[in-house]
């Protein structure tokens, strides 16, 4: 019954955006990522894209426009509609949320270390990036829940890749 609920105040929220924004338009590049998850279906995905639409229109004074006056949807927009809709969908590969190189270096770091801990150093030797390249993509992951802080070695911090 919750979860009915939920799903009513997100259409309820999306139909307000579009009565009092009724002409913006908004390019979605996280759109063939949401239609390549085979573990949602089509109403999801559909529901997921209009959230985005809505939430970059709600934010549009810090959404960057390009000459005709459409606004990009960021990746804010991505992991809210994706919160707001956490009960109602599942992930079966929560890695298809990043982008290219953050996946490929999600996938090497994973083969490398599954589950086990490892320094910012080491995964600069492994992936050849720069330490500052290694905090981005580490930052990323982290914030996608597929990586955390777990604990110290020296000084240094240690970070582990979950494993599913």
């Amino acid at each position: 019954m919750a979860k009915i609920k939920a799903i009513h105040q997100i259409k309820d929220f999306i139909l307000i955006i579009k009565t009092l924004f009724p002409h913006r338009e908004v390019i979605n590049p996280y759109q063939t990522v949401i239609m390549q998850n085979e573990n949602w279906d089509s109403r999801q995905k559909l529901l997921i894209i209009k959230l985005m639409k809505a939430l970059t229109i709600l934010h549009q004074n810090y959404r960057p426009e390009d000459s005709w006056g459409r606004f990009t949807a960021c990746n804010e927009d991505f992991d809210m509609a994706v919160m707001l809709m956490a009960r109602d969908i599942r992930f079966c590969k929560p890695e298809l949320l990043l982008s290219g190189p953050d996946r490929t270096f999600y996938a090497v770091m994973l083969k490398a270390y599954d589950n086990e801990p490892f320094t910012i150093r080491e995964a600069m030797a492994l992936n050849g990036l720069s330490k500052t390249g290694v905090h981005w993509k580490l930052n990323e992951l982290i914030s996608k829940g597929l990586a955390e802080h777990c604990g110290v070695r020296g000084q240094r911090f240690l970070y582990r890749i979950k494993s599913d």
